[in-house]
């Protein structure tokens, strides 16, 4: 899902699998894929929210930019 709200855009990406282990961090991850996510998301001064129950959620929230 994307959205935008009050000038931020928001990301949605969820899953409904077995989840990610307790206590994990995406910036410690050896997963090139959630570490490209992890960079993109610095870049544009963006925020990850992660959450593992009842699967995997990810928010990323950032201002949007006129072009």
């Amino acid at each position: 899902e994307i959205r935008e709200e009050n000038g931020k855009v928001k990301i949605r990406i969820e899953d409904f699998g077995s989840g990610l282990p307790e206590g994990f961090k995406i910036e410690e991850s050896d997963s090139l894929g959630l570490g490209l996510v992890d960079t993109l998301v610095d870049q544009i001064d963006g925020e990850l929210i992660l959450k593992t129950d009842n699967g995997t959620k990810y928010l990323i929230i950032f201002d949007k930019q006129d072009l």
